[in-house]
């Protein structure tokens, strides 16, 4: 999915950037992250994602982008 289409959703910036890490793991895995893992935000030993302790905001931004 190309950025403009992740544009026109309005998302916030920590929504895109949970979004893309969702696409990019399941590009390079072919299956979806857990919570832990999208906390976690390493794919493939890099950093991806800021690094939280819990998964309870992860959770309300992948509730909220299923709004969307």
């Amino acid at each position: 999915m190309k950025n403009n289409s992740v544009e026109k959703m309005g998302l916030t910036h920590r929504q895109r950037q949970v979004f893309n890490f969702l696409i990019m793991f399941d590009k390079v895995h072919e299956v979806f992250p857990t919570l832990r893992e999208v906390a976690n935000g390493e794919l493939d030993g890099k950093q991806c994602l800021r690094k939280v302790s819990s998964v309870g905001g992860i959770h309300r931004i992948l509730r909220e982008l299923e709004t969307r």
